[in-house]
């Protein structure tokens, strides 16, 4: 028997790896495990801030919207309450004891105790909003003027009664049917609003707001007629401007308690020039000039919103304005309402929100970069140790008594005890060989000592037929256990082949499973996106009937057209919040299936993996049934070629069996210091 030195052996007693020459750096496996977890965790983040921030964009615009809805309510009240204002005064002059010009009376002396007077002082009281009556006749001469004011006061209007209103705009308008007039409207003189000097007589300024020596006023003039229709008189109304001034302070309040402490209305005429500004404390120091974009914009007949410079020249504001357009048939005075709120208080809510998404954005890229590195440290630390312990033994340190698994209950300590099984078969080889090389010592002994007994004797050819029988039972028994351990590998290939067949069943299952899985997430994206659309504008809504339950007398009508838009979108809503739940349901009950199948191919992968090691460890002992028997028949086959040869070439075959000797005893030295190379646990 002849043994081969190994070409793959180097010099040192080693055995050189076939592709180890690494060129270059090795891939960091903690560099991409690390990018990908702040990929999978920042990208999210930063999509997430991004429509967030949009969100803010979209609210500050909603904000600007919501001035300019306000403005537009706040002069629809206004125009409400003046339509009202102009058919008080025709209502007035069909007064019974109005329509008789020849029981009015003839001085300011007879006309203190008339009945014309007692009805324009209840008036007064009942309607509570104006300042001053007078009926004239046609030639402006005044017939009657109430003494009290709303509050049952006294006013002393005697000095009225000496005044000519000959030359008042007004009367000449009434007498002459110059009224503001619409399709379904007339009969009434409305004048604009203006300081009112005879008002001023009777009531200070400061009650009213404006900010003129004399207090603002709005004028309401109707004819009166008889009762066979002609024009006998005039009869006018002075109503006090502060009411309509309280209209647009009540939304400055309201926008004050939300903390919008500098929201201002301005009103302002057809010709831009302002007529009265307020603000939460009442009457504002700051009036709008003209020129301001939103004045321009809303006397345009313009209703927006945006942001401009604030009235007072300090800063930018966040601006509503919108142009008055009548109501109930009243067209108004082509007025217009620019509402302004310091932008830094409008925006002061977005900015903190936006400051809170940059933190929160900031905080959880930090905290997915610590997660990050401290993942990639649990997963590679079991991997760098098993790389060092391959590369001990690769480099020459090939203790194989030393084991890597560390006690860890994981998917890292199953490959250390697989790893470590490995090491163990390889060990239990390297012991085989040193055994085998023991055994060739005694084998070369007994050469030896074989030459010399051919060499003496003759008789030595019974021991060489021993030994051939001897060789031979080894044979028959290497036979045996061969094909013994051919058919355990067969059974193990079938049963290696079921568990594959298993494996890729349970493999197809999972995929169908993950399918249904994200067929399901995409529906929940779909109603989510639902959801988003209703709730938004279901708070565009909710916004509308705050606005129409803040409004006054029939401006409850339409509050419940919005609070039934609102009920409508939140059944919405729920039916989508429902389809939602149903849809994770069967989301997370797909996603068991799917874990279960996995669980079942992992399962199936183990025992095919088991198998084949199984496998392993039967081919090789095929190998060394193979060897034994090859090994035996090489000595078979010299022994009978000795017994052949042993008369005629005694000698020569004592000289080959010699060198055979020679041969081996080298072979066996290299085994030996192959085996050496490794350290065995004591055995």
């Amino acid at each position: 028997m002849f043994l081969r030195r190994d070409p793959r052996r180097n010099s040192c007693g080693t055995f050189a790896v076939a592709g180890s020459d690494f060129r270059g750096p090795p891939v960091r496996l903690r560099t991409k495990l690390v990018l990908t977890f702040v990929a999978a965790g920042a990208v999210p983040a930063v999509l997430c801030a991004a429509v967030a921030w949009k969100a803010t964009s979209r609210l500050a615009e909603s904000t600007g919207h919501r001035f300019e809805a306000i403005a537009a309510d706040s002069l629809d009240k206004v125009d409400r309450f003046l339509f009202e204002r102009y058919g008080d005064v025709q209502a007035f002059g069909f007064n019974s004891s109005v329509r008789d010009a020849a029981k009015w009376p003839k001085d300011a002396a007879s006309a203190a105790a008339h009945p014309i007077v007692g009805a324009m002082n209840d008036y007064m009281a009942c309607y509570g909003i104006y300042g001053l009556m007078v009926l004239v006749d046609t030639k402006g001469k005044v017939i009657a003027v109430n003494s009290k004011d709303a509050a049952g006061r006294p006013l002393a209007t005697d000095t009225v009664y000496a005044m000519s209103f000959a030359d008042a705009p007004w009367l000449r308008d009434a007498l002459e049917g110059r009224f503001l007039t619409t399709d379904s409207l007339t009969g009434t003189v409305v004048e604009d609003a203006m300081p009112d000097d005879l008002l001023g007589r009777f009531y200070p300024a400061s009650t009213v707001s404006g900010g003129s020596a004399a207090p603002l006023a709005m004028g309401f003039a109707a004819p009166v007629r008889d009762a066979r229709g002609e024009i006998v008189g005039v009869w006018k109304n002075w109503m006090r401007f502060d009411f309509v001034t309280g209209m647009l302070e009540a939304p400055a309040d309201a926008l004050a308690t939300e903390g919008l402490s500098s929201a201002r209305f301005h009103l302002v005429r057809a010709n831009g020039q302002p007529i009265v500004s307020v603000d939460a404390n009442g009457a504002a120091a700051t009036t709008i000039a003209p020129q301001h974009e939103a004045v321009t914009r809303a006397m345009r007949g313009e209703a927006g919103s945006g942001s401009f410079l604030a009235s007072d020249g300090n800063g930018t504001s966040t601006v509503g304005f919108a142009p008055e357009v009548g109501a109930s048939g009243y067209r108004g005075m082509g007025w217009g309402l620019v509402s302004e709120v310091d932008e830094r208080q409008t925006l002061a809510g977005i900015a903190a929100i936006r400051t809170q998404l940059v933190g929160s954005v900031g905080a959880s890229i930090a905290v997915v970069v610590v997660l990050a590195f401290v993942v990639a440290r649990m997963l590679l630390t079991p991997i760098r140790s098993l790389t060092d312990r391959l590369k001990d033994i690769a480099e020459g340190d090939a203790d194989l008594s030393k084991r890597a698994f560390d006690g860890r209950n994981d998917e890292a300590g199953e490959l250390a005890q697989w790893f470590d099984k490995f090491v163990e078969r390889i060990e239990a080889i390297v012991v085989e060989v040193k055994t085998g090389a023991a055994q060739i010592d005694s084998g070369v002994a007994l050469v030896s000592q074989s030459t010399q007994a051919v060499a003496a004797d003759a008789t030595s050819q019974a021991a060489n037929l021993d030994n051939i029988a001897q060789q031979l039972r080894s044979i028959h028994q290497a036979t045996e256990e061969t094909a013994k351990r051919v058919r355990q590998a067969d059974e193990i290939g079938d049963r290696s082949h079921a568990a594959s067949s298993r494996g890729r069943d349970e493999m197809s299952r999972m995929s169908s499973a993950m399918q249904e899985i994200l067929a399901g997430s995409s529906e929940v994206s779909r109603i989510i996106k639902v959801i988003d659309e209703i709730a938004f504008q279901t708070n565009l809504l909710a916004l509308n009937a705050a606005v129409e339950a803040a409004r006054a007398g029939d401006a409850g009508k339409g509050f419940t057209v919005v609070a039934e838009e609102v009920r409508s979108l939140a059944q919405r809503s729920a039916e989508a919040a429902r389809s939602t739940n149903e849809m994770i349901a069967t989301s997370v009950e797909r996603a068991k299936r799917g874990a279960e199948v996995a669980d079942r191919v992992a399962a199936a992968l183990v025992e095919i993996n088991s198998a084949t090691l199984e496998v392993k460890e039967i081919l090789n002992g095929i190998t060394d049934s193979s060897e034994t028997a090859a090994r035996g028949v090489n000595e078979i086959t010299s022994s009978v070629t000795s017994l052949n040869e042993v008369t005629n070439r005694t000698a020569g075959q004592t000289e080959e069996m010699a060198a055979a000797a020679e041969e081996t005893a080298s072979q066996a030295a290299s085994l030996r210091d192959l085996a050496g190379s490794f350290t065995v646990s004591e055995r």
